[in-house]
């Protein structure tokens, strides 16, 4: 503040030597505020001292957005270590799966479930022309592949493997206005609108993060299993998708056409009938170092060339000088928290393009009419806003589907756990059945309790169990009294045991003993606990 600037005002806040640091996203949107400063009176003496500042200098005036930004990048860190340690204190209840995908169902349900949605209806489709007088190839389906996953959510058969991926409560809870989404919401995008066959024969391979980080961390060799086990010949694929989510940032790496790097050997790229070899690098923040991520991807692709005994002029063909690194015009977030979504749009983008001929005058150009032919990559910050919602829209209609479907499952199981464990009570429903037709309807209406046993049949059971040789009270009764009526003969009294159980058998014809009338009382006393 000075008297020529008349901000002299504020000198209670500002220090004699204080400046102002603006942070702008752009070049453009900073030389309008530049213009806009210089035509107005009161910051035009700024602009009349010393316009620019020394490239030494540079960190003593920047030192108050470094700190800012470093600020910032903490609050971030923080605000991800307490959501991990908050997920973990949540309740049993809030960590049930919503929804384990994918699931078997009809694809007319799945189709249902996107019916009002926009990119997440359409992924489901054939793809539409996505340019215009530009040649194409025959579309295939998409794979989606992932071996690096839970033992819960994993399923081995042989080679083939299938990553399914579980969404609970709180991912959707990512999908609010400010969070960041995590891999799993991710993943289930890239899963979803590739169709996810798990076909090795598709020319499109999709992987998640974890290959990236675990490629990283452990080398080469630590991910050749993921397509080897699955006898996947990636150089057999058009485009292959790597996510990449590092230091809170999301971005999206593609390989495209890696068996084709032969034609990368002429020094022109011109040629629109011969299939280009290339990395596209999509960064809404421009935040990762591609140069950091292609070396990566040159590792994994010069030890799967070596692995696969490809042959070619050189043992190790992809390189920064083989295999550029494109990084076309693309929309970008005015904001920190929406790269995941914009990864997921880029992602939609070029499976959307499969079709397409990615050719060497494409790699010339760095993409540029590729992209522009297309109407796909128009989009902003609203059609961002939009892709949450019908995320979390998709997301639930699918876990109505899926919980419906995991319900009868268990009701099936409970079936038949009920059949193998009633085998006893059918049979002592026959067998009332037979000796008294009247009582078909009291047994075959009993209800089962959560055990799958029949609450009356097991009382009834206990009951008779505490009567010695299973004989009835009426019988055991009568044949005590003529026990003690004669005792003179022990032959006697054996025959007198038996006689009550025969006179049993033989009175009424067509009634009901006296064990089973027994059995009656016992089912009209536990006539509630049947109900």
């Amino acid at each position: 503040p000075t008297e020529d600037n008349q901000l002299t005002i504020y000198t209670k806040s500002y220090d004699a030597d204080s400046y102002v640091t603006v942070e702008v996203r752009d070049t453009d949107q900073f030389v309008a505020m530049l213009a806009q400063m210089e035509e107005n009176q009161t910051f035009a003496t700024w602009f009349s001292c010393k316009p620019e500042i020394e490239f030494y200098d540079l960190k003593e005036y920047t030192a108050a957005l470094i700190k800012d930004t470093e600020k910032e990048n903490n609050n971030r860190r923080r605000s991800a270590r307490l959501s991990r340690v908050n997920a973990k204190k949540k309740s049993n209840t809030s960590e049930k799966p919503l929804l384990v995908f994918p699931f078997n169902a009809d694809e007319e349900e799945f189709c249902t479930a996107a019916s009002n949605l926009n990119e997440l209806r359409l992924a489901r489709q054939e793809p539409a022309s996505a340019t215009s007088g530009r040649e194409s190839v025959q579309p295939q389906d998409s794979d989606l592949n992932d071996p690096q996953v839970d033992n819960e959510n994993e399923k081995v058969k042989g080679s083939a493997r299938t990553h399914y991926i579980t969404i609970r409560e709180d991912d959707i809870e990512r999908l609010a206005p400010g969070e960041f989404l995590n891999d799993a919401l991710v993943d289930f995008w890239m899963k979803w609108i590739s169709g996810a066959p798990n076909n090795p024969d598709s020319d499109v391979h999709i992987f998640t993060s974890h290959f990236m980080s675990t490629l990283w961390s452990d080398g080469a060799k630590a991910v050749s299993s993921w397509t080897a086990k699955k006898k996947i010949d990636i150089f057999e694929k058009k485009l292959i998708f790597v996510p990449v989510n590092s230091d809170l940032h999301w971005s999206l790496c593609v390989v495209v056409n890696p068996g084709s790097i032969a034609n990368n050997s002429e020094e022109e790229y011109y040629s629109k009938s011969l299939e280009g070899s290339f990395l596209l690098f999509l960064d809404s923040l421009s935040m990762h170092r591609k140069n950091k991520i292609a070396r990566s991807i040159y590792e994994w692709l010069n030890f799967e060339w070596k692995r696969l005994k490809k042959r070619g002029d050189k043992p190790q063909p992809f390189k920064k000088d083989s295999m550029p690194v494109l990084t076309p015009h693309i929309p970008r977030q005015d904001n920190g928290c929406d790269c995941g979504v914009f990864v997921c749009r880029y992602a939609y983008n070029l499976f959307q393009m499969r079709s397409n001929r990615f050719s060497q005058f494409d790699m010339s150009d760095n993409c540029s009419d590729l992209f522009a032919d297309s109407d796909l990559f128009e989009f902003g910050m609203k059609d961002i806003a939009r892709i949450r919602v019908e995320m979390e829209d998709l997301i639930r209609n699918l876990s109505k589907v899926y919980l419906r479907m995991k319900k009868l499952e268990k009701a099936k199981k409970k079936s038949k756990s009920n059949e193998a464990d009633g085998n006893s009570s059918s049979e002592v429903a026959a067998a009332e059945e037979t000796a008294d037709g009247g009582n078909k309807s009291e047994v075959a209406d009993e209800s089962f309790d959560s055990n799958g046993e029949n609450p009356a049949v097991v009382k009834k059971e206990d009951e008779s169990h505490e009567t010695s040789g299973d004989v009835s009270p009426v019988s055991k009764e009568k044949e005590n009294v003529e026990n003690s009526s004669d005792t003179s003969r022990k032959d006697d009294e054996v025959k007198n045991s038996e006689e009550p159980v025969q006179s049993n058998e033989e009175q009424d014809d067509g009634g009901s003993s006296s064990e089973e009338k027994s059995q009656d009382l016992l089912l009209e006393d536990d006539s509630s606990v049947a109900c």
